[in-house]
């Protein structure tokens, strides 16, 4: 149960995009977050299970919307 709410707690802020191409880096954020969450629950460490892959998904959601964001606009 734990792990519903901190998975949920951690992709809704993914979600408060206004414009397209946040809500497009946000999905973005959530595939690498759900693909790291599928390959690290073999672990049954919670920090593998879960605050890894919210820390990666947030990482690359960061540096690909300074990446898409800058450039494009």
């Amino acid at each position: 149960m734990s792990t519903l709410i901190i998975t949920y707690l951690s992709i809704c802020p993914l979600f408060s995009a206004s414009t397209m191409k946040s809500s497009m880096i946000s999905a973005s954020a959530v595939a690498v977050y759900i693909i790291i969450g599928r390959w690290s629950y073999a672990n049954y460490n919670l920090f593998t299970a879960t605050l890894l892959p919210i820390l990666i998904s947030y990482i690359y959601g960061y540096f690909l919307y300074q990446i898409v964001i800058r450039k494009i606009s």
